[in-house]
């Protein structure tokens, strides 16, 4: 494929493909790490050049609801983003948005926890 079997994670390997109805492929990988080995831009600019055609990457971002966060908490702000992941045990850089589902100042007066939307990258 003309990416140096040395970069790769030691037995990596794709576990399947499937085209969605959307005309998109899902790769299925063996393991995370080997996910993550693909993802890394020089890989996968590598990899979808001797694919051949055209082909357009797109990270998935996976989003979780989180109930009862306090209303106190700004998603706004790098630090509080950054002591979640450091919290939670999660890699850096993975919480790539956080949004409150009902804006706190259209909450009840008094409300003191809200739910709120994470998005992930990994």
């Amino acid at each position: 494929m003309g990416i140096a079997n040395t970069d790769a994670p030691e037995g990596t390997t794709f576990v399947g493909a499937k085209k969605l109805c959307t005309g998109r492929v899902l790769l299925q990988m063996d393991t995370t790490q080997a996910a993550n080995w693909l993802q890394a831009k020089p890989v996968m600019k590598m990899f979808l050049k001797n694919m051949g055609g055209i082909y357009i990457t797109r990270m998935v971002l996976l989003n979780v609801i989180v109930e009862y966060v306090p209303t106190t908490f700004d998603p706004t702000t790098l630090g509080e983003i950054e002591a979640i992941e450091q919290n939670s045990g999660i890699l850096m850089l993975t919480l790539i948005s956080a949004r409150f589902i009902k804006l706190t100042h259209l909450c009840m007066a008094g409300q003191k926890t809200a739910h709120i939307i994470f998005g992930f990258s990994n």
